[in-house]
């Protein structure tokens, strides 16, 4: 939990099933092609169009009365997000590994269990800042 003044970064790690990387149902932003895809959800009262790949996520965030403002699947190139109404950023990463490379560099070592790295990096004292 944040203190007052202080912001965190969140991850979810979210795989598309329709292709090896992201999704298959969007390509570039502001493409027809992607915006067809879009899926259309009430968020406070207002009619707002999201990414097929993070619909989903947006939408259980929303339900559960954790508000979202903006977001964005990355369209494969970069890390996706999801704004929250608070000021926090959730960054959405295709795989682990990609998470730890972007937001601890230095905390993957090859030959560290997995999940004992992501216990490492979940401590407080990594993600504060």
């Amino acid at each position: 939990m944040a203190r007052d003044g202080e912001r965190h970064v969140e991850l979810t790690i979210a795989k598309d099933p329709d292709s090896e990387f992201g999704c298959a149902r969007c390509d570039t932003p502001g493409s027809l092609f992607t915006y067809a895809n879009q899926v259309v959800l009430p968020i406070k009262g207002r009619v707002t169009a999201i990414d097929w790949c993070i619909h989903k996520i947006v939408a259980a965030l929303n339900a559960g009365n954790i508000v979202t403002t903006a977001s964005c699947c990355g369209h494969r190139n970069i890390p996706g997000n999801i704004i929250l109404e608070d000021g926090r950023v959730l960054a959405i990463f295709d795989d682990w590994e990609s998470a730890v490379k972007v937001c601890w560099p230095g905390h993957l070592n090859p030959d560290q269990d997995p999940w004992q790295a992501r216990e490492q990096c979940l401590q407080p004292s990594a993600v504060s800042g």
